[in-house]
């Protein structure tokens, strides 16, 4: 008989890091994650290619880039690809998908919440789509964090009812974050309360394989690496309060794994915690600039009707119908930032994703807000239009690892394989 299977994607988790902090802070829980059997990974070679929702794809459909050849997040809804989830899932199986980046929805999954930049509906109940619709808003309002009724009716029932001390503490200290804007804790306490609900839904559906889906240790070192005490360089202080936002947030991610490992200790499930990738820091960091309103700034430059969906950060897509969307490829390819004088491209990545779609990344990586966009000799000031991100302080590394709680002679392939290999590794009884 299989034994149910849960898989944490802890994405871009830089365990060689975490290891320093374990060994001088008391992180049972963490600690516990490193004494697990260790897998490595490894994944594209092109730094292009060193994108999450890639290399989670390729975890997903067992095949390299060059086979499946998808780019952009988002684009598994475009795709026919097999994936070894819903295999799974078609053998009368229980599946639940909490979050999992870059995965297409299923009618053979019994929970489904998409990720929050794909536009997928959820597969559940009336409380998984307030709490999938929640996150979406969430998650794409970060930079302003600014939440509607909605969305706080829909975190009161992700946070749900705090059972012991530790969920009222981090109840009180997640409020208290949200008014401080303070965005690095929030994304660890977020994820506290994602795996809270997804660990309930669960147990609730006796699932026999359910992944959980973690991105934001991945965000706090992309935006905060140069604040740990175990990293060369420094943040401006401008930028910084001095604070280790690391130690931090991995304060959290210890009471995060605690409630992991109890509930797979009392339900006897195997677990799979997976990086996918890694980070590194940035000799020199660059900020990440997000449109306030991306339909309505670019629509300053055309009257042609269009749909826009934001990504991650300052990634985009457009839709349009085939006719016009050259319009939308001309003005992303050839639309400049003006700053001080100097004309730079806008946008870089721009690519057609399909006939009538075509996805672009927000250049301008400089501190200052007094820009502007041209295009066609019309210029838009964008003091008023641009949400800051963060300082980018650190960006991906191909290697990664899976840690498990399998007997390490039931492990049938080497300690280091490629991560679109992975699957076979998880799914061989």
């Amino acid at each position: 008989m299989d034994k149910k299977k849960l898989i944490v994607q802890f994405n871009e988790a830089n365990f060689d890091l975490i290891e320093k902090y374990c060994v001088k802070y008391n992180f049972l829980s963490l600690k516990k994650i490193l004494s697990l059997v260790k897998l490595k990974t490894s994944s594209e070679e092109k730094y292009k290619h060193l994108e999450p929702w890639i290399q989670w794809y390729s975890f997903y459909t067992g095949l390299s880039y060059e086979e499946h050849q998808t780019f952009n997040l988002g684009d598994c809804l475009k795709k026919e690809h097999k994936n070894f989830i819903e295999d799974y899932a078609k053998k009368n199986k229980k599946v639940s998908i909490f979050s999992a980046m870059n995965l297409k929805p299923s009618k053979y999954f019994s929970t489904y919440i998409p990720d929050p930049w794909t536009e997928s509906e959820s597969i559940g109940s009336k409380i998984d789509k307030l709490v999938s619709s929640n996150l979406r808003n969430v998650v794409n309002e970060n930079a302003s964090l600014s939440l509607s009724l909605k969305d706080i009716t829909g975190l009161f029932f992700l946070v749900g009812l705090p059972r012991n001390i530790s969920d009222i503490k981090l109840t009180l200290s997640a409020l208290i974050s949200f008014l401080r804007k303070e965005r690095s804790s929030l994304a660890a306490q977020f994820d506290y309360f994602i795996s809270k609900y997804a660990l309930r839904r669960t147990m609730k559906d006796n699932s026999d394989l359910s992944l959980i889906f973690l991105n934001g240790l991945a965000h706090i070192q992309h935006h905060y690496f140069l604040n740990s005490e175990f990293v060369a360089g420094k943040n401006p202080a401008w930028y910084s309060n001095g604070d280790d936002d690391i130690y931090k947030a991995l304060k959290i991610y210890d009471q995060t794994f605690a409630q992991i490992f109890k509930y797979i200790k009392k339900y006897n499930y195997e677990i799979w915690i997976i990086t996918g990738l890694t980070q590194k820091e940035y000799p020199e960091p660059f900020c990440y600039w997000r449109f306030k309103n991306h339909k309505e700034l670019i629509s300053n430059f055309t009257n042609i009707e269009f749909d826009i969906f934001p990504r991650m950060t300052r990634d985009f897509e457009v839709k349009s119908n085939k006719e016009n969307i050259h319009f939308f490829e001309d003005f992303l390819k050839n639309s400049t930032i003006v700053n001080n004088g100097i004309e730079n491209k806008a946008f870089l990545n721009v690519n057609k994703t399909s006939e009538n779609t075509i996805f672009a990344s927000f250049a301008h990586n400089t501190s200052s807000k007094k820009v502007s966009l041209n295009y066609n000799n019309k210029n838009i000031c964008l003091e008023n239009e641009l949400n800051f991100i963060a300082l980018k302080n650190a960006g991906h590394t191909q290697s990664g690892w899976a840690f498990t709680n399998r007997d390490q002679n039931k492990i049938k392939n080497d300690s280091h394989l490629n991560i679109w290999d992975l699957n076979k590794v998880i799914m061989d009884n």
